[in-house]
């Protein structure tokens, strides 16, 4: 054969001489893309868990203006 050696293959997209690990850095970015949805999951539930907190808070709140308004208007008589 010539000078040219033929590339040794060390794992399917991997290849030694031009130091490029396709195969890894692939899997690498698959890895990365799921941390980053499981973050995106905690995050996301985190927020619902406050807006329902929030929800719960004003519609107490509202209930309990709407009831000294109504006392104080002489809707709901005095017991």
């Amino acid at each position: 054969m010539s000078d040219q050696q033929t590339p040794s293959l060390i794992e399917v997209g991997a290849n030694i001489q031009d130091g490029d690990l396709r195969l890894w850095r692939a899997k690498e970015a698959v890895r990365q893309g799921e941390l980053r949805l499981a973050a995106q999951a905690a995050i996301r539930t985190a927020l619902e868990a406050r807006a329902t907190a929030i929800t719960g808070w004003a519609a107490a709140s509202f209930l309990a203006l709407a009831a000294a308004t109504a006392a104080t208007v002489g809707v709901v008589p005095h017991i």
